[in-house]
């Protein structure tokens, strides 16, 4: 018998994908933005399945493959390829997903995005880049690492 996660939270997982459609549908962040961390955190992660669907949504979003390429090197990226904000939430983005316990994300980083976020946006970047992490930790869990699970 294989361990198939999704089966026994199945409800759960619906709702929290109707949670994922409700942020897509009432945030004030952009959705390049939001499409832009998701991949990130998903190649931060190893996550090939988040990494590769959340590159088709930003695809079919108009997003160039010139960006999509740079992205796990955007600070060594061209300075027109980025604007400030993204850069901030890429940042952002960076920090959360690779916490430490030698205090977390730093006081520069922090002061930085705050610097391109209203509150609200800071808060639903924040939740954005929380889920997808969420999402890259079942994944990799109930997927990759199927072969524990006999």
């Amino acid at each position: 018998m294989n361990l198939n996660g999704y089966k026994y939270i199945g409800e759960t997982a619906a709702n929290l994908q109707g949670a994922e459609k409700s942020m897509q549908e009432n945030f004030e962040l952009p959705l390049t933005i939001i499409e832009l961390v998701r991949i990130r955190c998903s190649q931060l992660n190893g996550c090939h399945v988040c990494s590769e669907t959340h590159i088709g949504v930003a695809r079919r979003n108009g997003e160039s493959d010139e960006r999509l390429m740079y992205l796990p090197v955007w600070r060594e990226a061209p300075e027109s390829l980025y604007t400030c904000q993204e850069r901030a939430a890429l940042d952002w983005a960076e920090a959360v997903t690779m916490l430490n316990s030698n205090g977390g994300i730093s006081k520069h980083v922090a002061e930085h995005v705050q610097q391109h976020f209203s509150p609200r946006q800071l808060s639903e970047l924040t939740l954005s880049i929380s889920t997808i992490n969420m999402w890259n930790r079942q994944t990799m869990a109930f997927g990759k690492l199927q072969k524990y699970f006999p």
